[in-house]
């Protein structure tokens, strides 16, 4: 698939790179509906400040929802126009490459766009370093129309518009057009929650089989609502690892601030041993046997598979097998399928950090669609951290969970979704409530073990909010 800058040079290709734009001032590029330069970020500076910081941030948010009405495009800045709408010299935006100015056009696209539109910043810069440019790119939504509410111009204000673009001008849709546009976003709904459900039903074929067949497993698949395009950056494979590694890192570290004891998914994921890749897919593994106080093995191994797609989607399969704290002492399996209380906390945190990586790294701004279930369908034992049975007799089959985790939305409405994901996994076990709902007040409870500004920076990463803005509980 190529870019809107792609097709104006007549090149194939998808990589946005410095000499691309070059081209496109030295051939005079005129703008599209696709395509918009702009001499500078669209966003207020610091010495900005009342109506013409919110005028520069609404003005953003419609050039943003205008191509996300559209057919997706880019928003190329620090080209200054010259002619009819052409490309004619670059000019340097300044050094971006802290991420302040990319959160903050994340930040416009999330609270001034509804509903949030997705998009991705590029930093690119010349050979020596003079140059900087910062590209925003928006992909074709397929939760259109996205709506912005208007400055303030007396009578207006309060209004929302849907903004679209016709070559290089943007106009307003009437009724006509926004009837067409929610009509088509009904649909689509529909044929993603056919893909979800059919690529779920794929990672469930391809990995649940053999002991995973009797001993039970927790199959969960997140994906992207906007999927992204192309390979993984540079080298994918270890790209792909450096993302795992990364999210095992925070992934523990969230645990130590729910105070989550038992997290042998999240242990396990620091320990992946293999990386192959596989029709647009990374696959890693991590197994433990179980073993009895003498050493001998007791029953089937517990094993962590994750699947990382180049598209942004991401498969979870996770086993307990008889890799219980308490077969240790006794030597005895547990009566399958089972699983440990702690398993739903801890597969729920594990998702968390991966998919916050994955956005972090690949630029993303986009909301994932989840689907969950516990194989094979039968009652599943539900095992204590000191080796009982939960209840008496076993919990039910649990049903199919199919729920969302809105990244591009604000602070307490993306915290919101992460604590509901961990009740809603306990709850398919029949289990009351979930750890990590003590991440929306840590700031007040804090930690002795752990540093108030590292803690601060872990919050602002899953929840998407600065250091000193923690979520509502």
């Amino acid at each position: 698939m190529t870019t809107p800058l792609h097709d104006a040079l007549g090149l194939t290709g998808s990589d946005l790179t410095f000499a691309l734009i070059a081209e496109a001032c030295e051939r005079s590029v005129a703008e599209t509906e696709r395509l918009d330069w702009k001499s500078e970020v669209p966003l207020p500076t610091d010495s900005t400040k009342g109506d013409e910081a919110r005028a520069r941030s609404l003005e953003l948010a419609k050039d943003v929802a205008a191509m996300a009405n559209g057919r997706g495009g880019l928003i190329v800045c620090g080209v200054r126009e010259r002619g009819d709408n052409e490309a004619g010299e670059l000019v340097d935006v300044g050094d971006h490459s802290n991420g302040v100015q990319a959160r903050r056009i994340r930040q416009v696209a999330a609270s001034m766009i509804y509903p949030p539109a997705d998009l991705t910043v590029h930093l690119l810069q010349n050979d020596d370093g003079t140059i900087h440019l910062l590209v925003i790119e928006i992909p074709e939504s397929s939760e259109a129309p996205h709506l912005v509410q208007p400055k303030r111009d007396g009578g207006n204000d309060g209004w929302l518009m849907a903004p679209y673009r016709s070559g290089p001008d943007t106009y307003n849709m009437v009724e006509r057009q926004l009837e067409a546009a929610y009509r088509q976003r009904l649909e689509g709904r529909r044929q993603r929650e056919r893909s979800l459900r059919e690529l779920h039903a794929e990672l469930t074929e391809r990995y649940v089989v053999g002991d995973r067949q009797e001993s039970g497993a927790v199959v969960i698949l997140a994906q992207p609502l906007t999927p992204r395009r192309g390979r993984l950056p540079d080298d994918p494979g270890r790209f792909a690892l450096g993302i795992i590694n990364d999210a095992a890192s925070t992934a523990q570290m969230l645990v130590h601030m729910t105070q989550q004891l038992f997290y042998f998914p999240v242990v396990l994921l620091g320990e992946v041993h293999s990386n192959r890749r596989s029709l647009r897919r990374h696959v890693f593994t991590a197994d433990r046997p179980s073993q009895d106080g003498q050493g001998g093995t007791v029953g089937p191994p517990a094993e962590l598979t994750i699947e990382l797609h180049d598209d942004g989607t991401l498969g979870v399969v996770w086993s307990r097998g008889a890799a219980f704290p308490h077969v240790r002492a006794t030597g005895i399996a547990p009566t399958m399928p089972a699983l440990d209380q702690s398993d739903p906390d801890s597969l729920a945190t594990l998702i968390v950090a991966i998919v916050t990586e994955l956005c972090d790294r690949l630029q993303m701004t986009t909301d994932y669609q989840l689907r969950v279930t516990v194989e094979p369908h039968r009652p599943v034992h539900v095992i204590t951290s000191e080796g009982h049975l939960r209840r008496d007799k076993p919990a039910p089959s649990p049903a199919p969970l199919e729920t969302e985790l809105r990244l591009s939305a604000s602070v307490d409405t993306r915290a919101g979704d992460i604590v509901a994901l961990g009740e809603d996994m306990n709850s398919m076990l029949e289990l009351a409530a979930s750890e990590l709902e003590r991440l929306t007040d840590y700031e007040a409870r804090g930690s002795r073990m752990i540093n108030p500004q590292t803690a601060a920076g872990y919050l602002r990463r899953i929840f998407g909010g600065d250091p000193t803005e923690t979520p509502s509980s």
